[in-house]
């Protein structure tokens, strides 16, 4: 671990991979990330999810999803870490977990960097 690590926040990023490879128990953080929102939404989500499983399947697993926590998923709404997460397994199933987490990854990022430019534009 580098010192410049320790004297910055972790991006968004960094803290998804953290918690999908450092189990609940060791991560103190975990509550605070939990309640963490991104510009990535249910039907980002849901579309990535698709590309992998198929229309037919993803859809029934979030509908699952959905039934499991109460909820209804809103299609424009914020993705939370509990639906990246879940998101995160939909895929492994289908590639694996590491490419999972890469995929993943890639669409923070590509979000992340999209909300970042349209700031910049606006400004």
């Amino acid at each position: 671990m580098s010192v410049l690590s320790l004297a910055r926040q972790p991006s968004s990023i960094e803290r998804l991979q953290a918690g999908l490879f450092v189990p609940d128990a060791l991560a103190p953080m975990t509550p605070t990330f939990r309640r963490w929102r991104t510009t990535v939404t249910v039907q980002d989500i849901r579309s990535t999810v698709a590309q992998y499983l198929g229309p037919e399947r993803a859809s029934h697993a979030f509908d699952t999803f959905a039934a499991g926590h109460h909820t209804r998923l809103d299609p424009a709404a914020p993705a939370d870490f509990e639906l990246l997460q879940h998101a995160e397994h939909l895929i492994a199933s289908s590639i694996g977990a590491a490419s999972s987490r890469l995929v993943m990854s890639l669409l923070l990022r590509k979000r992340t960097v999209s909300a970042k430019a349209a700031l910049k534009t606006a400004r």
